[in-house]
């Protein structure tokens, strides 16, 4: 079996999407593995009814999750300097032994790896036997039986075979020796693949097995199969005679025939034969609709049938317009993707099915249609999993910032491109990474890939196709207005810890849909890699500030980006403005697909109430449901989606509106509030019968309302604390005006009617005049005005309860995870709870995270050791801070993903700080990402403390 195909593949719902090979391991068969029924029905019946099919025998486990132990020596490091057993495949760092490196470090371990493993040969004379390694880091000697397999494989990223059929004991025990060099005896491999930014690793750490083929036998196979029904192989075989013909039979992934076979006469004095067909209208292949065949090629001759191999693909065309945009099968494509390294922390590059499965699924419920492999080719079950489910593809040459030298380049572009030039889901080759292109291998994609796919130079402007990585807003606007080639960032909005990704998302993604070439980009990046160290304890390293990077963590856990990504790029746009009085249920929709027609697409819509600040649950309580007109909108047009609302829709508190793709899975839930916030106190409470007391001391003012005190401090005129019979609450130090300077000028409290107002008056850079109303029976009311000049992070006022005292909150408003200015898309409205955590993006992993802003805040119980609170708003765009968010323990000293925060830490604020990226400050991201300007218009807020009885 060659590089370009698989071999028995399954696509059911039920059967993973990758080949399935028979297997021999030493102590374990097929059926101890963990496999569905009808992929080992799929896997075992070829084997049964057609001898001259591909045998496959694994000598390694499949997987991360299915390993088989082979003898290992580890020369330096920790575990070094013994014989004793490792699971392969698996990154030897990962298993206690050597020493870990990040590929910035300047001094590097250089262990070497022996491994031992024996295995069991049938009677295979009349047969080619192959060893395959799909991955092994980084230069790697292989023997058989003492013997040279054949010259040492340099490159880590990349299958390699070779040809063992002399060196192989038939029907006997044969030992197989493996020596890995961590790094190569090629300074240009190094340079390349292993001082790039990101974890450096050794050992075997993807499957090795052998094939089994006939003495005459198809290697391997390149297909082109274009959206008009055109079909194109090339046919690559061994020891062919005069009398063999090659044939071909287009099939669906459920073997039944869509055209006639049709075939070509094999040339044994020729590399290739190419074979041509056409079928009638297939059913094209697109992230929106990966629609699969497969192709089974057959070697014949005059006694029947010598080998055969069975290849998925999918019919597209695939067309880089210049001076226009990206087109799959004749429609305009826009990329909305991000870039991904395959990684997971306890075993490094070391992977499975499910989390290949796993990462392909996130990126779709992000709206996602396209991933760009970061720095170098995945596992070829990844490309499986992006064929079956729909996503487009960049394959990428490693080359980070260095290039290979040509010698060595030539062999590797060969095996990154015969592994996976059938892959419908590839449609461009990456020469490397920001310079580590060696421009003498641009050429060499096309010698192997009938396609002819567009080769890129990821961060140039190159072949039609302008990558520029990080581009600034005003970069943004400038391309609208003036690009000529095709623009599609394959590196952008940079994620560094909560920075990036899906903030300043809104403001660029805007200017992509202007831009009459765009084509979208890639947002860096996918996840954080950060490793479990086993020389530490098992804690986890991002190297610093290098690698936490992603939009979900290492395991996958889902940070505030990852759900404002999902918004904006949603293929159904809808923009939630509020909702007016006047408002007729009509929303406007924009079709934003490239294949879907709207009226595939399902939505519905529900009508709720929600849970008071006393009540215990969270969960709202749906009043009425529905599902409106879809409208028959092609992609790229807007309209309008008519909700068919009841009469009775604004007694509700809240719209939900869902919509659902032509796969039935959800792309975006969108929430409009409808009551005001006044609404929940004056709902709740009704005023008493007792008095208001008041005294006063030297240094304090003291209201006794309801059997509970409150302290004034004269000097300052702030709170000091709430004093209730059996314990206080430590809230003092404002209101203070956020982030601006003020000297209170007049204090004063007093008796009206059954009121009792305390009044103070600021003047400063700003000026801050508050009302406390105390009444018997209600809330204390706390009405401010507020003025500003200039430039602001934040805008607002502030109060201090100790950090060490909160244990959690619970709210009415956006959630459940905090915002920034530049990044409130993503959030629902509803009602949230979350216990107190000093999670870090990027460094600790417990999202949502406890610290920072909260939009559209209604009412907030501040949860303590002392005795909640609950903190009531008149104002419908107010947020809410909860403390200050930690600074990571290795931030930049550019402080472009640290924004500021106001001096107290429980705010109630009418603007809020926006969030830079790692290379670029806020106020180059954008007009949301700018600060927030007064020219001293007044603001005007009201809030309600309700302390409790």
């Amino acid at each position: 079996m060659g590089g370009g195909y698989s071999q028995d593949v399954c696509v059911s719902k039920k059967c993973a999407p990758q080949p399935l090979r028979f297997t021999a391991f030493k102590g374990q068969n097929i059926l101890s593995m963990k496999f569905p029924l009808s992929c080992l029905l799929l896997a075992l019946t070829p084997l049964q009814v057609f001898a001259q099919s591909t045998t496959v025998q694994y000598l390694s486990g499949t997987d991360k999750d299915h390993t088989v132990p082979w003898d290992f020596y580890c020369s330096e490091g920790r575990k070094s300097g013994n014989w004793t057993k490792i699971p392969v495949p698996s990154n030897w760092e990962l298993q206690g032994f050597g020493a870990y490196n990040y590929g910035h470090d300047k001094n590097k371990s250089n262990e070497q790896g022996q491994y031992r493993y024996e295995f069991s040969a049938r009677k295979w004379q009349d047969k080619k036997i192959f060893i395959v390694f799909e991955g092994a880091m980084t230069d790697t000697e292989v023997k058989i039986n003492g013997r040279l397999a054949g010259p040492i494989h340099q490159g880590g990223f990349y299958r390699f075979k070779y040809d063992i059929s002399d060196l192989i004991k038939n029907d006997s025990r044969n030992l197989l020796e493996v020596t890995v060099n961590k790094n190569s005896a090629d300074a240009s491999v190094n340079r390349a693949e292993r001082n790039g930014d990101f974890w450096v690793f050794g050992g075997i750490y993807r499957p090795v097995y052998l094939e089994i083929v006939p003495r005459t036998f198809i290697d391997r196979v390149a297909i082109d199969a274009r959206a008009d029904g055109s079909f194109h192989l090339d046919a690559y075989s061994q020891n062919v005679g005069d009398d063999e013909t090659i044939e071909a039979q287009i099939e669906t992934l459920k073997g039944q025939a869509v055209s006639r076979p049709f075939a070509v006469k094999a040339d044994g004095a020729q590399e290739k034969v190419s074979l041509e067909g056409r079928i009638e209208k297939p059913l094209l292949w697109s992230a929106e609709f990966p629609n699969l065949y497969q192709v089974v090629v057959s070697l014949k001759n005059k006694r029947g049938v010598i080998h055969r191999v069975t290849q998925r693909f999918g019919f597209r065309t695939i067309e880089l317009r210049k001076n226009d945009g990206l087109y799959i099968n004749g429609a305009k494509v826009v990329l909305k993707g991000s870039n991904r390294h395959s990684f997971w922390p306890e075993t490094g590059r070391t992977l499975s099915h499910d989390i290949q499965l796993q990462d392909v699924r996130l990126m779709k419920q992000m709206n996602m249609n396209a991933v760009r492999m970061s720095h170098y080719p995945p596992d070829q079950d990844f490309l499986d999993v992006c064929d079956s489910l729909g996503l487009y593809v960049l394959d990428e040459l490693t080359g980070w910032q260095a290039k290979y030298d040509t010698p060595i380049g030539h062999k590797l572009v060969k095996e990154l491109v015969v592994r996976d030039v059938n892959h419908p889901s590839i449609l461009f080759w990456d020469n490397g990474n920001e310079g580590g292109w060696n421009t003498d291998l641009d050429n060499d994609y096309g010698l192997y890939d009938p396609q002819q796919r567009t080769v890129l130079h990821p961060w140039a402007d190159f072949n039609g196709a302008n990558t520029k990585h990080y581009p600034d807003y005003n970069y943004m606007v400038k391309s609208v207005a003036t690009e000529k080639n095709v623009f599609f960032p394959t590196e952008f909005m940079h994620g560094l810890y909560d920075g990036g990704a899906g903030a300043a998302l809104d403001d660029f993604w805007s200017q992509m849909m202007l831009h009459p070439h765009g084509a979208g980009g890639f947002i860096w990046g996918f996840l954080d890699e950060a490793v479990i160290r086993t020389d530490k304890n098992g804690a986890y390293d991002s190297d610093g500030n290098h690698a936490p990077d992603g939009i979900v963590g290492p395991h996958r856990e889902k940070e505030a980006s990852f759900y404002t990504v999902k918004e904006i790029w949603s293929p159904v746009y809808i923009d939630p403005q509020p909702i007016a009085n006047r408002f007729d249920g009509k929303i406007a929709v924009e079709n934003r697909y490239s294949f879907t027609n709207l009226s595939q697409c399902q939505f519905a819509w529900s009508l709720v109430k929600f849970p008071t600040a006393t009540d215990k649950g969270l969960q709202p309580r749906v009043i009425q449901s529905g599902t409106p007109i879809v409208p028959n909108l092609p992609p790229g047009q807007k309209g309008m989606l008519d909700l068919r609302l009841p009469q009775s829709w604004s007694q509700s508190d809240a719209l939900y509106l869902t919509a659902y793709g032509p796969q039935k899975q959800e792309l975006f839930t969108w929430s409009w509030a409808i009551k005001s916030p006044a609404g929940a106190v004056k709902a709740r409470f009704t005023s008493g019968k007792a008095k208001v007391k008041s005294q006063e001391t030297s240094t304090s003012l003291v209201v006794t309302n309801d059997g509970i005190q409150y302290y004034f401090d004269k000097k300052s005129g702030f709170i000091e604390k709430v004093v209730k019979p059996e314990t206080t609450v430590s809230l003092s130090g404002g209101p203070v005006l956020a982030g601006v300077a003020t000297e209170l000028k007049q204090f004063s409290g007093g008796a009206v009617n059954d009121e009792y107002i305390v009044q103070a008056d600021y003047e400063g850079d700003g000026s801050l005049k508050t009302k406390w109303t105390f009444k018997p029976g209600l809330p204390i009311k706390l009405e401010y005005q507020t003025t500003q000049h200039g430039d602001a992070d934040f805008m607002g006022i502030s109060f201090n309860y100790p950090e060490t005292k909160i244990s959690g909150m619970k709210w009415l408003g956006r959630g459940p995870y905090r915002v920034w200015k530049n990044r409130l898309k993503g959030q629902r409205f509803g009602v949230w709870h979350k216990d107190y955590n000093n999670s870090i993006s990027g460094e600790t992993w417990d999202y949502p995270e406890f610290k920072g802003y909260h939009a559209e805040v209604n009412w907030v119980v501040i949860e303590n050791k002392e005795s909640p609170f609950t903190v009531y708003t008149d104002t419908k765009a107010m947020y809410f801070q909860m403390l200050h968010s930690e600074r990571e323990k290795a931030a930049l000293n550019n402080n472009n993903v640290e924004p500021t925060f106001p001096v107290g830490n429980i705010g109630f604020l009418n603007a809020i700080s926006p969030i830079g990226t790692k290379f670029q400050g806020a106020t180059s991201m954008g007009p949301q990402s700018q600060k927030t300007h007064s020219d001293g218009e007044p603001f005007s807020g009201t809030l309600w403390f309700d302390f409790g009885r």
